[in-house]
């Protein structure tokens, strides 16, 4: 409890006590519950949690070289004097709090352009009535005890006002003019503010209380995404002029039910507990930054808060804290009116960010929100945090209605996204994340960067066109997982993925880049066209699997990776303004995963059910299972049928699984390309490319085994692969068999075996020159079309005669053995040892066993073998 005094006036804080009547029995329970009360006869004023004295509390503490002064004059609290230093002026006192209907006038000459003020007694700000200033200067505020605005409080300056809970204002010159020590006297300085000093001597900072009765902003809800109506237009709250800066930046900064409002200008909202907040003088305003931020304190909007910049200029707003939560239909707002381009919507939390719900009255979401209806292009939006959590139809949007283009939304959380459900008022409303444009303007990217990111229960996140402009693409990068889970329960939208184009505008392309996909009982992932434009398109890169599996009951699609064109229910039609065929050509599917796993019904699916034609399927995958009617789809209705590349180790379908490249309608059916090294298709599993009216597409498929599959003319119930055409030509199917059966073609051998050892030659002539090797002894040659090949055979190299020559090898490292004469062994020479090939018989009837070639007399009977004797 802290207790403050200025005569008889007694004001009394306790932190979170409710409000309650000013009763006896309630003082006195406050009394026993050991909060303790001072009372000398004095009326207590409640706002929220805060109990306030009736009368201004405005005290000077006499610490300046000329003190401020403050005259009484009815309700007015007159503040003159105050000590100057070239354009800043410095007041400081013991006490600043205003009551209901109370105004603080800072009445000081037009010159000054920073009137800053230090609070240095042991109480906070209570602030229910107005601040007001002369000419353009800005205002600062500095209590390190805490600053509270009622219900009441407003703002009546020309220039920029910064609140705070810092212990000191640090300047450019060195100068530290301290709330927290104000006995020395300061030596003033004519240079501009150069930051907020934090923490220190352990000094906790205060908090920041915005109080109020909350926003009137409206989003009507029988469309995808409406303009805001009262963007730019609150009427109660904290305010200051087109183009200038209002920062709040203390230990915690809580809006409840608190308005918030810069048009066109800056809008600064931090909560720091320790470091340096500097300040950056801009042509109107100030920018803040926190890089000297060693740590930082949570932040809420509750009960309808809103922070709006909304204007003609380049409106902007950054929000940092520790822990940042944003319910009840709270609202973060930029609405771009002008020709100038927006500025950015920037939300930081050193740990979570969590957006929940929607107001009571089912009127507006909460949530970030930028949106352009000028003719500037319209701002970002940019989220950092480690966690992200949106639930009950939360979402965070950048929109254009114009024909600029519109912003971006820019995510970087390091840890974990998780997108929940729609909203319990109206569950037609899903929580979402959204990029769309709705003229000419190219609509705006989605950039995720994430560890992981779970969608579902119908949660969405889309890049969408509704007019003629081209939709921006969508990029989600997540290192572990992307799961996607379930559908909404009233509209079984499923959760989405999306990027998507409702109009003739081009819709943007989805790239996926994480570890592990998986979609689940109606999980989609979407580069889609229900209407005439083209859809973009889809890529995906998982680094471990994709897995595909299962629907939601009563949803239109099953868990699925989609780009097409389908046709929507009624109901759907109408929401999003569409016809009933749509009549865009779908977009390209490129999967690369190590697995790739479609079950229970879930698909794969470039399809087209309008007029156009369907988009390409191309998978480069090490393992492929399509099973329990989950397959891959490039099928149409009238158009031409989609093409399926599909490139892997191992293929298989079961239980129904099934790739087709079908026209159900006039047109032709699409091609298919497997490359598998192994096929297995089995309980009527089919590979297909049939049409109605049109022309059966081509199937060709390289493998090196194909089980429990072939090709038929017509699909049975086996397991099939056609490429039939019920009124037109039929395509065809070409199967290439990279390993041939061995067993194919072999001739039966004859009953009457041939003794080989009887048509073997022991040996050929070789004249002069030539060598001749006879192969496969004690059997036949390997192929009797093909030349005998040289066998080689063991060599003696060692030097016989008595003078060893050395022998000429030749080149020993390309192979080629030197030169030798082969009329005779001259002395000297290595002589190779052979094996015989013939004998002699002496007269004295002696027979040797020789290998030297001997000239061939015609008087020798010794024949020597040739070639014609095989």
């Amino acid at each position: 409890m802290q207790i403050f005094s200025k005569g008889f006036c007694w004001g009394v804080y306790w932190p979170n006590i409710p409000i309650f009547p000013h009763t006896a029995d309630v003082v006195k329970s406050y009394w026993t519950k050991g909060y303790g009360l001072l009372t000398l006869g004095f009326t207590l004023v409640l706002s929220g949690s805060v109990i306030q004295a009736v009368n201004a509390q405005i005290v000077p503490d006499g610490t300046l070289p000329q003190n401020s002064a403050i005259t009484r004059e009815g309700n007015i609290e007159r503040i003159t004097g105050g000590t100057q230093a070239g354009s800043n002026l410095f007041h400081s006192f013991r006490e600043f709090s205003l009551t209901t209907g109370a105004t603080a006038w800072f009445d000081h000459a037009t010159t000054i352009e920073n009137i800053i003020t230090r609070v240095t007694g042991g109480n906070i700000s209570q602030i229910d009535g107005i601040i007001k200033a002369n000419g353009n200067a800005s205002l600062f505020l500095l209590n390190p005890n805490g600053i509270v605005f009622g219900l009441n409080a407003s703002l009546n300056i020309g220039g920029s006002f910064i609140g705070s809970t810092a212990n000191s204002i640090k300047f450019a010159d060195g100068m530290d003019y301290s709330a927290i020590n104000p006995e020395t006297p300061p030596l003033l300085t004519i240079s501009v503010p150069l930051g907020l000093q934090f923490g220190g001597n352990l000094h906790s900072p205060g908090e920041i209380q915005v109080m109020g009765v909350g926003h009137s902003l409206r989003m009507p809800t029988n469309a995808i995404y409406a303009r805001i109506e009262g963007a730019g237009n609150n009427n109660t709250g904290l305010a200051v002029i087109p183009g200038q800066t209002l920062a709040l930046v203390g230990g915690s900064v809580n809006l409840d039910g608190g308005v918030v409002t810069a048009p066109g200008g800056r809008v600064e909202l931090g909560s720091v507990g320790i470091g340096f907040v500097s300040l950056t003088p801009l042509p109107l305003g100030w920018r803040l930054g926190y890089e000297g931020v060693q740590e930082f304190r949570d932040m809420a909007l509750t009960n309808r808060a809103a922070v709006d910049a909304s204007g003609t200029g380049s409106g902007s707003i950054s929000v940092i804290g520790n822990n940042i939560n944003l319910n009840e239909g709270s609202a973060i707002l930029i609405e771009n009116q002008g020709k100038n381009t927006s500025g950015t919507l920037e939300l930081i939390a050193n740990s979570n960010v969590q957006i929940i719900g929607q107001t009571s009255d089912g009127q507006m979401r909460t949530g970030l929100f930028n949106q352009n209806v000028g003719d500037g292009k319209g701002g970002d939006v940019n989220v950092t945090a480690p966690y992200l959590q949106m639930e009950d139809g939360a979402g965070i949007f950048a929109v254009t209605f114009s024909n600029a283009p519109g912003g971006n939304l820019n995510f970087n959380i390091s840890e974990q996204m998780q997108l929940v459900g729609v909203s319990p008022l109206n569950p037609v409303i899903p929580t979402r994340i959204g990029a769309i444009t709705f003229h000419a303007g190219t609509g705006g990217a989605i950039s995720i960067t994430t560890g992981s990111i779970k969608v579902l229960e119908g949660a969405t996140v889309v890049a969408l066109t509704l007019g003629s402009g081209a939709g921006g693409d969508t990029t989600v990068n997540a290192k572990d997982f992307i799961e996607m889970v379930g559908a909404n329960p009233v509209s079984f939208q499923g959760s989405v993925i999306a990027a998507s184009t409702l109009n003739a505008g081009q819709g943007g392309n989805l790239t996926i880049n994480t570890g592990r996909l998986i979609l689940r009982n109606g999980g989609v992932v979407s580069s889609s066209n229900l209407a005439t434009g083209a859809a973009g398109r889809l890529t995906i890169n998982a680094r471990d699997a994709v897995e595909v599996s299962g629907e939601f009951p009563g949803a239109a699609n099953p868990s699925v990776i989609l780009s097409s064109a389908v046709m929507v229910e009624p109901i759907r039609q109408q929401l999003y303004g569409i016809g009933p065929v749509p009549s865009g050509t779908s977009g390209t599917i490129i999967i690369n995963t190590p697995v790739l796993q479609v079950t229970d019904k879930g698909q794969v699916a470039a399809r087209n059910d309008g007029t156009g034609n369907g988009g390409d399927i191309r998978i480069n995958a090490g393992e492929v299972f399509l099973g329990g009617l989950g397959g891959l789809t490039a099928a149409t209705n009238s158009g031409e049928g989609g093409n399926i590349i599909l490139q892997t180790d191992l293929l298989q379908l079961r239980g129904g699984g099934l790739i087709t490249a079908t026209s159900r309608g006039t047109g032709n059916g699409g091609n298919i390309g497997i490359d598998a090294d192994i096929i297995a298709a089995l309980e009527n599993s089919d590979i297909t490319a049939n049409a109605m009216t049109g022309s059966g597409g081509n199937i060709q498929i390289h493998s090196r085994g194909i089980v429990g599959t072939e090709f038929r003319p017509f699909p049975t119930g086996n397991s099939d692969i056609t490429a039939s055409s019920q009124f037109g030509v039929s395509g065809t199917v070409t199967i290439h068999n990279l390993d041939a059966n061995p067993s194919s073609g072999l001739e039966e051998l004859p009953s009457n075996v041939i003794d080989a050892s009887k048509r073997v030659i022991t040996g050929c002539a070789a004249a002069q020159g030539n060598s001749f090797t006879v192969t496969g002894r004690g059997g036949l040659p390997e192929n009797a079309l093909e030349p005998l090949r040289g066998q080689t055979l063991w060599e003696d190299l060692r030097v016989i005669s008595s003078q060893r020559e050395t022998g000429r090898l030749g080149d020993w490292e390309t192979g080629r053995r030197g030169e030798e004469e082969m009329g005779g062994w001259g002395e000297g020479q290595s002589r190779s040892l052979i094996e015989a090939s013939n004998w002699v018989v002496h007269p004295d009837g002696r027979v040797d066993l020789v290998a030297e070639v001997i000239s061939a007399k015609g008087s020798d009977w010794a024949k020597y073998p040739s070639c014609e004797d095989f």
